[in-house]
């Protein structure tokens, strides 16, 4: 016996246990005259599968441009949403949020002036209010002079005046805090625009920052996983395209490994077939050949990597 036969015989026994073979019949839709054919009964069909964040890799892009000075996460590390992945040279920043906090304190400290002129001359008005009372009774008893009278008046209506003027200047002076608040808090959103964070609990896939390196505004600088149950994008071949169903039961396992890793279920078939694309290495690679893509729910993969590849058995 010929070794060619030897080594033949296993992989046509093994395609047949596997596709769980009574009788082949004709591909639906095969041109006449070919010999294309399937097995009328089988029990799973293998599908080449990548492995995907559930909202698909994000490119997170740099608000601001600058000079990188700290990196703080690599590849692979797991976050939390607001984690700082980055920082860039904030010096200029930073010293324009401080100018503006002593601006701060100084216009806080005059509106306290202002507001204590403000008490001191109600004071002194309210004084000056009795003791014209005072003078107004004396000058009609004769004690007083009616100059006496006078004089208070008019000391009432400069009080009134002081008055009006100091309530004057605490009102600008507090919209003139408020302007520099506003400020500050657009100071402290530009100086925060520097330091780089997690949108959401993920992964960091591809970070591609160094201390020293220039970034541009709206640069990518990284590749981000959001977290959640993984999915799987599977391309099953056209010849078992048919066959495929919502809700069906998958096993997931390594390339080359005969061990599960991880369970599913589809979750949604494309309505269409299209030319592979998961792993072909060509634009032109196997293009007489059609997929049908599915999308497999993952549980239980904590044995598997963003993009790798696995096989996918999926259980009729």
């Amino acid at each position: 016996m010929s070794k060619h036969f030897l080594l033949f015989l296993p992989l046509t026994l093994y395609f047949l246990s596997g596709c769980g073979t009574r009788e082949d019949t004709p591909l639906n839709g095969a041109p006449a005259g070919t010999n294309v054919k399937r097995p009328s009964t089988i029990t799973e069909i293998v599908g080449i599968g990548r492995v995907e964040p559930p909202d698909d890799v994000v490119p997170l892009a740099a608000p601001v441009g600058g000079i990188v000075s700290v990196v703080v996460r690599r590849d692979g590390d797991s976050v939390h949403t607001g984690d700082i992945l980055a920082k860039l040279a904030d010096a200029t920043e930073r010293l324009a949020t401080a100018q503006i906090g002593q601006k701060l304190i100084t216009q806080s400290t005059q509106v306290r002036l202002d507001e204590t002129n403000v008490q001191e001359t109600l004071a002194r008005l309210a004084n000056k209010r009795r003791y014209a009372a005072t003078t107004a009774i004396l000058e009609r008893t004769g004690a007083a002079t009616k100059q006496n009278l006078d004089d208070a008046d008019t000391e009432i209506r400069t009080l009134e005046a002081t008055l009006e003027r100091y309530r004057a200047a605490v009102s600008v002076n507090k919209e003139r805090l408020k302007e520099l608040q506003t400020e500050r808090i657009s100071a402290l959103h530009e100086q925060d625009l520097r330091v780089f964070r997690a949108p959401s609990d993920g992964v960091v896939l591809d970070m591609t920052l160094q201390v020293g390196t220039a970034v541009t505004q709206y640069q990518a600088y990284a590749q981000f996983a959001p977290r959640g149950e993984s999915l799987i994008r599977c391309e099953v071949d056209e010849l078992f395209a048919d066959r495929v169903a919502v809700g069906q039961f998958v096993e997931i396992r390594l390339i080359g490994n005969q061990d599960v890793v991880a369970t599913g279920a589809i979750s949604s078939i494309s309505p269409y077939l299209r030319k592979k694309s998961l792993f072909s290495e060509k634009a032109n690679d196997q293009e007489d050949r059609r997929v049908r893509e599915v999308i497999i729910h993952v549980r239980k993969a904590s044995a598997l990597l963003i993009n790798s590849k696995v096989e996918c058995f999926i259980k009729l």
